[in-house]
């Protein structure tokens, strides 16, 4: 019997998560996420439990509402790495029993070998010439998503009308989705290249330069951050955001050489590794304030350790580089109003102190 698989929603990463899924049976889309996918995953997670855990949680509820019967999880390095299994033993008790939960993590799909032994456990007539294609298109359509996504981000702020620019994004996302291949993929991220530049035709001098760090959740994904990328734009913000999928993956396979980079550049305001996203949060927050920019954004999970543990670095850096800092702390009770309210003062703060500074 064919399986009905699904995973998480993730901002427009369904486009590199597909073909993977579909390795294992027919892929079953996660509902677009709502305020009814908050509340669920709430109402049955542990109460200190992070927002990306409820809201994942949150998806697998509707995803098994929906059908599916096979579920892929992904491990982290903090408390996600446990995402799996708990949330498998909280959906157990409290009703679903007829399905598969699968954790994908470094120690079982490190490598393609490891991944088609993990996979074949699951579709034993998956073969791994199937698989290679599939691992392959999966990861230039993750390419492509995350560079044209980039340059949207740089863009948005000198489009004349923000809803037609993120239309564009949107039909950039379903047609990249849509392609077979990684030469129909290339296509569809060419074109949309000159789209974009179309929808932002006149480079605007005089807009803010601000990055944005934190949480690899909470950065990537707009219902939960509230749709800071939007509002930074809106505000006349170029958003300038290293958080991506394809960063995240080259940190887990990159190794010990990788992250002591990523230490150099957090100098001399972290000298540890913290776990997760919380090293790289200090490390390009340091890149920016030295490459000039106006200011950064800092997000995370409320209760979130290792993005709590890098705050007294994030602090220092601001004080000691008259940096400005925004930091949000994101849970159940945040809401668009206030984020916005924030940001737009953020903004406005930024331009005042621009034009303090000589030559202003």
């Amino acid at each position: 019997m064919t399986r009905i698989v699904s995973y998480p929603h993730l901002a427009h990463y369904g486009v590199a998560f597909r073909p993977i899924a579909a390795m294992l049976g027919d892929v079953l889309s996660p509902p677009p996420m709502t305020r009814r996918t908050l509340e669920l995953g709430a109402a049955n997670s542990p109460e200190a439990a992070c927002l990306p855990f409820k809201l994942t949680l949150g998806n697998f509820i509707e995803s098994l509402e929906a059908g599916a019967d096979l579920l892929l999880q992904a491990g982290g390095g903090c408390r996600l790495g446990y995402y799996g299994e708990v949330q498998e033993q909280i959906l157990r008790d409290i009703g679903y029993h007829d399905f598969e939960l699968l954790s994908i993590t470094t120690a079982n799909a490190g490598s393609l070998r490891a991944l088609a032994r993990t996979f074949k456990r699951t579709n034993r007539r998956l073969t791994y010439r199937a698989m290679t294609r599939a691992v392959a298109l999966a990861d230039r359509k993750l390419q492509l998503l995350d560079g044209t996504l980039d340059a949207a981000r740089r863009l948005h702020a000198h489009a004349l009308d923000h809803d037609g620019f993120e239309r564009v994004v949107q039909a950039f996302a379903r047609d990249l989705d849509a392609a077979e291949d990684t030469t129909a993929a290339e296509q569809v991220a060419a074109r949309y290249d000159g789209l974009l530049r179309e929808a932002a035709p006149q480079m605007i001098p005089d807009v803010l330069r601000v990055g944005v760090v934190g949480e690899f959740y909470v950065a990537v994904e707009p219902f939960v951050n509230h749709g800071l990328d939007r509002t930074l734009a809106q505000f006349g913000a170029e958003v300038h955001r290293p958080v991506t999928l394809k960063a995240v993956l080259d940190l887990d396979f990159g190794g010990a050489e990788h992250m002591r980079r990523l230490l150099d550049d957090a100098a001399p305001f972290l000298r540890f590794e913290v776990g997760t996203d919380g090293t790289k949060a200090v490390a390009h927050a340091n890149r920016f304030q030295r490459a000039g920019f106006d200011g950064v954004v800092h997000l995370r999970p409320f209760g979130c350790i290792p993005e709590v543990n890098v705050l007294p670095a994030m602090q220092r850096l601001s004080r000691e580089r008259a940096f400005p800092i925004l930091s949000l702390s994101l849970d159940t009770q945040a809401s668009d109003v206030g984020v916005r309210t924030r940001v737009e003062a953020f903004c406005d703060m930024l331009r005042l102190r621009r034009a303090a500074q000589p030559g202003g």
